[in-house]
C-alpha cells in the first residue's frame, strides 16, 4: 500500500514482461522504514511463491529515489515494452505515472 513509507518501488520483469526477474528495488523514506521492513520480513517467504527463495534485504548502490530514478532513465528506461514494467513513484501519497 501508499502509505508513506517508501516512495519508489521497482520490479523488474524479464524480458517478455510475463514475469519478474526475482528481485525488487524499494526506496524507503526513512532508514527506520528501511529497517522496519527488514525486520518484518528478511529470510520470509511469500505466500503465493511458496517454493521461491525466502526474502533477503540488501542495500542497493544507488540510495535515494532520485538516484534511483537516474539509474533507471540511463539504463533501462529505453527497454521497457509497457507502463506495467515501469517503477512506481510515490510524492506525497499520489502515485506518479512516468
Amino acid at each position: 500500500p501508499v502509505d508513506g513509507k517508501w516512495d519508489y518501488l521497482y520490479l523488474p520483469m524479464c524480458w517478455g514482461g510475463t514475469r519478474c526477474v526475482g528481485f525488487a528495488f524499494i526506496n524507503f523514506v526513512t532508514p527506520e522504514y528501511a529497517s522496519e521492513f527488514r525486520e518484518r520480513w528478511q529470510g520470509r517467504a511469500l505466500r503465493a511463491f511458496p517454493d521461491a527463495w525466502p526474502v533477503a534485504f540488501i542495500p542497493a548502490d544507488k540510495q535515494g529515489r532520485e538516484a534511483n530514478l537516474l539509474l533507471l532513465s540511463r539504463r533501462s528506461a529505453s527497454r521497457m515494452r509497457s507502463r506495467k514494467c515501469a517503477p512506481i513513484i510515490v510524492e506525497t501519497d499520489n502515485v506518479i505515472e512516468l
